[in-house]
């Protein structure tokens, strides 16, 4: 939870001070998006939440960092390390879905809550395993449903599971479709 609002604002030194890393990079129009004209204060507050959650995230790298550096100090052995997220983050690359009910917001009709996306930034989401059972640097190149982590979790630490795992070799694969929900419908994806 430690990248999702409210910001931690004692993370904002954290975020990255390189030349153009934290700067919008030019990017071609998308079909999908909808963005509105933004006036100086709009956009200096939409650059200041993506800055605070470059902060954030900044955050918890140190804070793994500092678990994988000290985890022999209170564990035997390796540890079995699982690093995902409920949903993506758009920083507002659409304004608003199209359904989304309009209300005054910071960025004037821009909708409040980003739970209710079904674009693709807030359905792809980081899934990283370490540990043992897992092949290093492996990188499974299709998405994968989430709910199997939990399975696959329990399969690593050697305990039954009722339903099917994420893929951990290249002879696995995952189902060829994907379906979930957000909380204005449900997705199908392949």
């Amino acid at each position: 939870m430690d990248t999702h609002v409210p910001y931690d604002q004692a993370n904002a030194p954290l975020a990255p001070g390189r030349p153009g890393w934290s700067a919008p990079r030019p990017q071609p129009p998308r079909w999908d998006a909808w963005q509105p004209e933004l006036d100086e204060a709009q956009a200096a507050l939409l650059g200041g939440w993506r800055r605070a959650y470059d902060a954030q995230v900044a955050f918890v790298d140190g804070a793994l960092a500092r678990l994988e550096a000290h985890w022999g100090d209170v564990r035997d052995g390796a540890p079995l390390l699982a690093l995902t997220s409920d949903h993506g983050e758009g920083l507002f690359d659409h304004a608003r879905n199209p359904d989304a009910p309009r209300g005054p917001g910071p960025l004037g009709d821009a909708y409040e809550d980003h739970g209710e996306q079904l674009f693709e930034e807030a359905l792809r989401v980081p899934l990283v395993l370490v540990g043992p059972g897992v092949p290093a640097g492996r990188v499974e190149p299709h998405a994968v449903p989430t709910r199997d982590l939990g399975p696959t979790l329990l399969r690593l630490c050697g305990l039954p599971a009722d339903a099917p795992g994420l893929p951990l070799s290249d002879a696995e694969r995952p189902p060829a479709l994907l379906l979930g929900s957000g909380t204005r419908g449900w997705y199908a994806r392949r």
